[in-house]
C-alpha cells in the first residue's frame, strides 16, 4: 500500500552469477477527489415574521463521504425572506477537493390576517331608498398580520332592514380574512304631505268633478315608496267639502291631515252665437222680426242649467240699426251683458211685375212722335213704396228698331230693368194701290166669268 504522496521503488535484477543491477520508479498517490456531498431535502417553512429565522434543526443538515477527513458547512445567515431562498452546502477534505450541493427554502405565508377589532353592530334612520353610509358613521375595522395588510368593505349604500357588511382584511400575500358586521337601516320618521288647509275651486257644473278643476293632488315625501288615501267624493257641490289624506309607506309610518275644498261660482253665464253686426233684409217698412229668420243668442252656464236670458229686442224692427242689450244671470248672481246690433237694410231689388209687348206700326214718315198712349206702360213692385217708373223716351222715334229702357225705382234706390222695342216701318202707298188693282181686276174677272156660265 502507498501513502498519499510520492513513494520509490527499488527494482533490482540480479543474473545467475549474481551480477546485479538496480534502478528506482516512483509511485504518486494523489487526492483529486471531492466528497460526496447530499444536501438535505428542500424545506418548505411557514412565515414567521418579514425574516423567518430558521436553522439546520429546522432544514437539516447535509451529509458527505470521502475518504479522506472533511468538513461540512453552508452560506446561510440564519433569517429568510418570502419566497424561495437558496442555501449552498460545502464540503472540503483536507485535500484541498470541494464538493458543493444546493437546498431551496421555501418561506411561504399562508396565513390569514387576524381581525382585532370589528365594529359592533350598527343602527341608522333611513335618509333615501337606499341609505349612504361610510366608516365615519358605521365605524372602521383593524386587522393585524406579519405582512402589509388592506382593509375593506363591501358596501356604501344599505337597505331598508338588517344588511350584511363584509370586512375584508388582505395581506401582500392575497391571504384575505372576512368578518361581518350587521348594518340596520330603520324608518321611523312618518311622510310628509303637502297639503293646503283651504283650497278653493271654480265651479264647473252643479256637482263638480275634482277631475274638472285643475285640482293638483297634495304632494307625498317619504324615503320610501308610499301610498296615498283618502275620502275625495267623486263630485264636490257648491260649498265647503272636507277631506282627509292619508299617506303610509313601506315601514308602516303614517301621516294624515284634514283639507277644506271650496267651490264657488264666480264665473257668470256665457252668451253664445251673439252675432254683431246681425244684418236683416226689409220685409216692410217696418220689419215683424219673426218674418226675417232671426236666430237669437243661447246661454250657458257653468253650474246652472237654465240661466235666464232676457233683452229689449223689439217685435218690429226699423230700418237701420238697433242696439240690443242682452243680459243673462244665474241662480248664484253671476251677470253678464253683451250688446248686439241688428242692422235692417234694404238690398231687395225692384221687381216688374208687367213690361208692354214690342210695340210695331207703320208710318209714312221718317220720323214718329209716340208716347205711353201708344207703345203701353210698365208696372213694377218693391218693399218700400213709391216705385218710380220710368223709361229713356224722348217722345220721338225713328225708323226701325229702338230700345225703349224701363227703370223701376223704390224710395232707398234699388232699382230694376227692362227693355221694349219700338219697331217703325216705312209704309210704301204706290206698291199699295197697285196691289189694291190687281185684286180688283181679279175680282171683276171672276165675276164676269160667273156670270158667262
Amino acid at each position: 500500500s502507498f501513502l498519499l504522496g510520492n513513494t520509490t521503488i527499488t527494482w533490482s535484477a540480479t543474473d545467475y552469477s549474481n551480477n546485479t543491477s538496480s534502478s528506482n520508479q516512483t509511485i504518486t498517490i494523489q487526492d483529486t477527489t471531492p466528497p460526496l456531498l447530499v444536501a438535505p431535502s428542500d424545506y418548505v417553512a411557514e412565515a414567521v415574521a418579514l425574516l423567518t429565522p430558521l436553522n439546520s434543526t429546522d432544514y437539516g443538515t447535509a451529509t458527505a463521504t470521502d475518504i479522506f477527513a472533511f468538513t461540512i458547512y453552508d452560506n446561510s445567515i440564519g433569517n429568510f425572506t418570502l419566497g424561495n431562498n437558496t442555501i449552498t452546502w460545502s464540503a472540503n477534505d483536507t485535500n484541498g477537493n470541494v464538493a458543493s450541493v444546493n437546498q431551496t427554502v421555501t418561506i411561504q405565508d399562508t396565513t390569514l390576517p387576524i381581525f382585532t377589532d370589528v365594529p359592533a353592530d350598527y343602527t341608522a334612520e333611513a335618509t333615501a331608498l337606499f341609505t349612504p353610509l361610510n366608516s365615519t358613521n358605521y365605524g372602521m375595522a383593524n386587522a393585524t398580520d406579519i405582512f402589509p395588510v388592506i382593509i375593506s368593505n363591501s358596501d356604501t349604500t344599505f337597505a331598508l332592514g338588517n344588511n350584511t357588511l363584509t370586512w375584508s382584511a388582505t395581506d401582500t400575500s392575497g391571504n384575505t380574512a372576512l368578518a361581518n358586521q350587521t348594518i340596520t337601516i330603520q324608518d321611523t320618521i312618518p311622510p310628509t304631505i303637502n297639503a293646503t288647509s283651504v283650497t278653493t275651486l271654480e265651479a264647473t257644473s252643479f256637482l263638480t268633478l275634482l277631475n274638472t278643476t285643475g285640482y293638483v293632488y297634495p304632494a307625498v315625501a317619504d324615503n320610501h315608496s308610499t301610498s296615498l288615501s283618502h275620502d275625495v267624493p267623486s263630485a264636490f257641490p257648491l260649498g265647503n267639502t272636507t277631506v282627509t289624506w292619508s299617506v303610509s309607506d313601506d315601514s308602516g309610518n303614517v301621516a294624515s291631515t284634514n283639507q277644506t275644498i271650496t267651490i264657488q261660482d264666480t264665473t257668470p253665464p256665457t252668451i253664445l252665437n251673439l252675432i254683431t253686426p246681425y244684418f236683416l233684409e226689409a220685409s216692410a217698412v217696418h220689419t215683424l222680426l219673426n218674418s226675417t229668420g232671426y236666430v237669437s243668442p243661447t246661454v250657458t252656464d257653468n253650474y246652472d242649467a237654465s240661466p235666464t236670458l232676457t233683452s229689449n229686442l223689439p217685435a218690429t224692427l226699423p230700418l237701420g240699426n238697433t242696439t240690443v242689450v242682452w243680459s243673462s244671470s244665474d241662480v248664484n248672481g253671476n251677470t253678464a251683458t253683451a250688446n248686439q246690433t241688428i242692422t235692417v237694410q234694404n238690398t231687395t231689388s225692384v221687381s216688374f211685375t208687367y213690361v208692354p209687348v214690342d210695340y210695331i206700326a207703320d208710318t209714312d214718315t221718317d220720323i214718329t212722335s209716340l208716347d205711353s198712349t201708344n207703345f203701353g206702360t210698365a208696372i213694377a213692385t218693391g218693399t218700400y213704396p213709391p216705385i218710380t217708373i220710368t223709361n229713356n223716351s224722348t217722345g220721338i222715334f225713328p225708323l226701325g228698331n229702338t230700345t225703349l229702357a224701363w227703370t223701376a225705382a223704390d224710395f232707398y234706390g234699388n232699382t230694376a230693368s227692362e227693355n221694349q222695342i219700338i219697331n217703325l216701318k216705312q209704309c210704301d202707298y204706290t206698291s199699295f194701290l197697285r196691289s189694291v188693282m190687281e185684286l180688283h181686276s181679279k175680282i171683276k174677272l171672276v165675276l164676269f166669268y160667273g156670270l158667262l156660265f
